[in-house]
């Protein structure tokens, strides 16, 4: 006996748009589950070299930080705090502002965080903390996560939340590109109001980037990378297969798909 099981074009379109956000984050959860041996060797000099022979010295030392910390430690901390957030409460705005599911933003978003943790895994990368910490040794699998200048604000409001994010991040050697960088880059790029709210994102952007270098997570290298990652990622449905480009098209957006099932 035949069975017709209908699929709602709605529902085809949810599923193939949230799947980049999907692997992205499989991916990064599974990345502690490889076991050592089949991991990619970890570079703890090119970008400081990079960095160096672009803007003949390193970001992180034009950018000076007092190790007892004080109010700058504490803006560095939220606007890396807010990072986690921005994308997301983003998301629930364009859902309020246009009526419907974001999903388009989530596509890319999903896409330009599948490309930047892809690129971790296959070229690892020493943040400035470990070079701070240990120079151009080379580097090891079994490093935690260090949150290196964030640690000065777990001092000052005597917790471990940074400490302890840090610590158990499945990716430690992600240095580049930074998605601290590209995440708030993304929102502003594709945010599609002007006005004063705009270059209030654009100076969010701004503060992201400085506390990136500020607290020694990425070199300015990484924060450029992030951004250029983000442009693949707004144009990557023009680099993807033909068929991908059809599943998602508007013209089938109010068709069902029928599959028969013996």
């Amino acid at each position: 006996m035949k069975r017709i099981i209908t699929i709602p074009s709605n529902l085809r379109e949810i599923v193939i748009k949230l799947s980049p956000l999907v692997l992205w984050l499989s991916m990064f959860q599974m990345y502690k589950f490889i076991p050592e041996a089949f991991k990619r060797e970890i570079d703890v000099s090119t970008l400081p070299m990079v960095e160096t022979a672009l803007f003949g010295g390193l970001a992180t030392e034009f950018v000076p930080r007092s190790e007892t910390g004080g109010i700058v430690d504490l803006l560095a901390a939220l606007a890396y705090f807010l990072h986690f957030l921005i994308p997301w409460v983003f998301g629930i705005f364009l859902w309020r502002l246009y009526g419907k599911a974001p999903l388009d933003f989530l596509w890319y978003f999903g896409w330009m965080n599948f490309l930047g943790v892809f690129t971790h895994f296959t070229f690892p990368t020493a943040a400035p903390w470990y070079n701070e910490r240990f120079g151009f040794t080379p580097a090891s699998y079994a490093i935690h996560g260090d949150p290196a200048g964030l640690r000065t604000t777990d001092v000052l409001l005597n917790m471990h939340f940074f400490e302890n994010l840090y610590s158990t991040s499945p990716v430690v050697f992600g240095s580049f590109p930074s998605l601290h960088a590209a995440w708030p880059f993304m929102v502003a790029m594709y945010y599609p109001l002007k006005g004063p709210s705009n270059y209030f994102l654009w100076l969010y952007v701004a503060w992201v980037w400085w506390a990136a270098i500020y607290l020694k997570h990425h070199f300015l290298v990484d924060v450029l990378g992030g951004a250029i990652y983000v442009l693949i990622a707004l144009n990557i449905s023009s680099f993807l297969p033909v068929f991908i480009s059809d599943l998602v098209s508007q013209k089938k957006k109010n068709e069902d798909y029928q599959f028969e099932i013996v």
